[in-house]
């Protein structure tokens, strides 16, 4: 498979997966959402924001866009919108892999980290490391919902969306 379509895959997988957890968060009463637990982030809207959040600094960054305030620090809307925000953001970088192609993705950019360090990447590399730490977030968002008392969660697992549109 060629570079551009493991990436298109996988920024839409993301979005796919958002959409997931998305309807299990909105299922959820306001409470349970933003109830305080021992995770990384301390409530599920937390976590929800954090994804935002990189989503939304990842993105900045490869389009060479100025980072403004990051949504967790001065979003204070519902959890609707909160996931309609987050799905946005997905979208966004989803579009960013629908019309990338194989040498767009291979450009070398550099970039300010929220520590004040500058870094260099691929642009390739920056999209599957965004979209690698939304999955790693996502999995904490099931425990998060389990220990909040949902009974039934989707399968997030890339193979499950793998099987969605089967062409062979």
């Amino acid at each position: 498979m060629a570079l551009n379509k493991y990436i298109q895959l996988y920024t839409s997988y993301n979005v796919w997966a958002n959409k997931q957890l998305g309807n299990v968060a909105l299922s959820l009463d306001d409470f349970k959402f933003d109830e305080e637990v021992s995770s990384s982030f301390s409530s599920i809207r937390k976590t929800f924001l954090h994804i935002w959040d990189a989503e939304y600094i990842w993105f900045s960054r490869i389009q060479d866009l100025p980072i403004g305030a990051i949504p967790s620090s001065f979003f204070t809307g519902s959890k609707e919108e909160l996931i309609k925000q987050l799905l946005i953001a997905s979208v966004a970088f989803d579009n960013i892999g629908i019309h990338q192609d194989i040498l767009s993705l291979e450009r070398v950019f550099d970039y300010k980290m929220l520590t004040g360090n500058v870094n260099r990447s691929k642009i390739y590399e920056a999209i599957i490391h965004c979209m690698n730490h939304s999955t790693y977030h996502r999995g904490q968002l099931v425990t998060l919902f389990r220990q909040a008392g949902v009974k039934t969660i989707p399968s997030t697992d890339f193979i499950e969306f793998s099987q969605l549109d089967k062409k062979y």
